[in-house]
């Protein structure tokens, strides 16, 4: 009788032992799942930013060239201003002269 509730003692023992290896490894799926759904939530999120950051360095860029455009459309129009600025001076001058003699 002795041996058969040392038996039962260890039997008992042995099956709250797995049952609480059984629950811990439950708890830490559990948790490796949520992790793991925090991750892919942050993720998308970083993706997202990045998305959105990409997306405003193209408008910087697209920006900047056409920027980049107008400078030289205005350094263009403003070398054919210097260039009739100087043929009008030239005219001015022929004609200056040609009064004065």
């Amino acid at each position: 009788l002795s041996r058969s509730r040392e038996a039962k003692t260890a039997a008992t023992r042995q099956l709250d032992s797995e049952l609480r290896r059984a629950l811990l490894s439950e708890r830490l799926a559990e948790e490796a799942r949520c992790q793991a759904e925090r991750n892919e939530d942050a993720a998308k999120c970083y993706a997202e930013e990045l998305r959105v950051a990409a997306s405003l360095l193209g408008q910087e860029a697209q920006s900047a060239a056409n920027a980049a455009r107008r400078a030289n459309i205005s350094e263009h129009f403003a070398a054919e201003c210097q260039q009739e600025a100087e043929a009008a001076g030239k005219r001015a001058s022929f004609v200056g002269n040609e009064l004065a003699s």
